[in-house]
């Protein structure tokens, strides 16, 4: 780390430190001023608390992150020392010092209620500007939690840390980075669901179990995601795998990680073609006040576009799904609108997209199966590198990358670039293609392996400006083009080598989800 980073970290740090301070006494103060004002302040101090946690663990750990990430996190925390500053001048237009004292100085601070209907609105914004750049740095914060250094396990245990407490998720993600205990349950469910039916959720392989009766508690509702079968010859290092993923899924967090909470998972013998497989299913649970999930494909055949913000709200889901997948540890393969549900708020008309569809996952560092098929729903998706049966390349994080840039694009354009006969069952490609609709099968499949991704970063190039503008283009087009020796941002592999898989990390938060998450309408 160069001398002059060190030293701006540690200032930044402290004036966050300062402000943060600033503001707890502002609050102190003014907290009884009326009960919308109290209940604002009770947002303020708890993003405070959340926030002071993670700055001074982050001051007591930053020596162990490569130069790139304490850069990334160094700019974040600059952000946050403008959010801070302006709740607190604020805060401060809402009060006056004190009558001075003998030593000259004021007595306290005394609040001024009548102010308070003056900044209302500019409180409000305030507010949610400091809690939009929370969920803004937590990718960040969490991209810490991967470093392989006892340091950090020290730190997270140690009494004077109140991380754990502030943030709990902290301790799920590091812990999926670690061995199991010997008291960690198995995760193995029983393969039957008594009372209740399995539904299919169109367009997609993912599965929905409820109970059978409607009059009953319908609070037990899951989502079944059978994996790619494995020979029985492979079960065991195919049983671990499964269970990582179960184990590592456990948070109680969704819609922080866009990824479902994990129930468990059991597996089944099957048999098909003379061939027996191992077959595993993943379950996951349904979160709360969230209705039936659809599938993303689903949306985009058959609802309107919506509104601009709807579509950045859509998107922003999606990226960061992905990357807590990666933070997890895993590369996902299977990342399409058939594997992505979304769910609508009972509260308001809101959509929430989460991640699923596990299928052909595996460990970011575990052994890669270079198997491929010949289905257009899920090649369209696929780097040219990871097409046909024995795709050329090894699978890594950008190709993940690569396949949520093509569901960008579908977002931006509102176009499912994959649509089906009239019974809902053999998928084809969309018009978005301009192709001929005499193509037979492989024809279809030679163009999804050789000419769609040309044709697909066309589309982002010519056509997503006008309907997403040009920030949202241009994080397209870098998706699109990850894998591209000549990508400024992704396109040098040899800069992706450490041990610990966060420097692509700091390479997505950095061009692809703040991007993002700095585009509102």
């Amino acid at each position: 780390m160069t001398v002059e980073l060190a030293l701006a970290i540690v200032a930044t740090l402290d004036l966050c430190l300062k402000y943060g301070k600033e503001i707890k006494k502002l609050c102190s103060a003014i907290r009884h001023a009326g009960d919308e004002f109290e209940e604002r302040i009770l947002r303020v101090e708890n993003a405070w608390l959340r926030c002071s946690e993670q700055l001074n663990f982050f001051r007591r750990i930053q020596t162990k992150m490569d130069e790139d990430h304490q850069e990334l996190h160094w700019r974040t925390l600059l952000v946050l020392q403008e959010k801070l500053l302006t709740v607190k001048n604020i805060l401060s237009r809402c009060s006056t010092p004190g009558a001075p004292t003998t030593h000259g100085h004021p007595e306290g601070i005394i609040a001024r209620p009548w102010k308070y209907g003056f900044k209302k609105k500019s409180i409000d914004e305030a507010i949610r500007d400091l809690e939009i750049w929370q969920k803004q740095a937590d990718a960040s914060w969490f991209l810490i939690l991967r470093m392989a250094d006892r340091q950090l396990d020290l730190e997270l245990r140690d009494g004077h840390s109140g991380v754990a407490v502030s943030i709990p998720s902290t301790l799920a993600i590091r812990a999926s980075h670690q061995e199991p205990s010997s008291e960690a349950p198995s995760l193995t469910l029983p393969s039957d669901f008594p009372g209740m039916i399995t539904c299919v959720i169109p367009f997609s392989h993912l599965k929905l179990v409820k109970q059978a009766d409607p009059s009953l508690d319908q609070s037990g509702v899951y989502i079944l995601n059978i994996l790619d079968p494995y020979e029985p010859s492979h079960y065991q290092i195919a049983k671990k795998d499964v269970r990582n993923l179960a184990r590592r899924l456990q948070h109680d967090e969704p819609k922080t990680f866009g990824l479902l909470q994990c129930k468990g998972f059991f597996s089944e013998k099957t048999e098909a073609h003379g061939v027996k497989h191992i077959t595993f299913t993943v379950v996951f649970r349904v979160p709360q006040q969230l209705s039936t999930p659809r599938s993303l494909r689903d949306v985009l055949l058959n609802d309107p576009p919506g509104s601009l913000s709807r579509r950045f709200d859509m998107a922003r889901d999606l990226v960061k799904s992905i990357n807590y997948v990666h933070t997890f540890g895993f590369v996902h393969k299977n990342v399409h609108p058939g594997a992505f549900l979304a769910f609508q708020s009972s509260e308001d008309a809101s959509l929430s997209v989460f991640l699923a569809g596990f299928d052909s996952f595996r460990k970011e560092d575990g052994r890669t199966r270079r198997l491929g098929d010949d289905s257009v729903e899920k090649g369209l998706y696929r780097h040219p590198s990871r097409q046909g049966l024995n795709p050329e390349a090894e699978y890594i994080m950008q190709h993940d990358i690569y396949s949520l840039g093509v569901c960008l694009l579908e977002i931006g354009l509102w176009r499912s670039f994959i649509s089906y006969d009239s019974k809902g069952e053999k998928p084809m490609l969309s018009d978005a293609f301009d192709l001929p609709t005499e193509l037979s099968q492989q024809e279809t499949l030679r163009f999804v392996r050789t000419s769609a991704a040309g044709h697909l970063l066309l589309l982002a190039r010519e056509k997503l400006s006008s309907c997403m503008g040009d920030k949202y283009a241009d994080v397209v087009q870098t998706c699109l083009t990850c894998l591209d020796p000549d990508n400024s941002d992704f396109g040098d592999q040899s800069e992706f080598e450490d041990e610990d898989g966060i420097q692509v990390g700091v390479r997505y938060i950095e061009k692809v989800l703040i991007k993002l998450n700095t585009l509102y309408v």
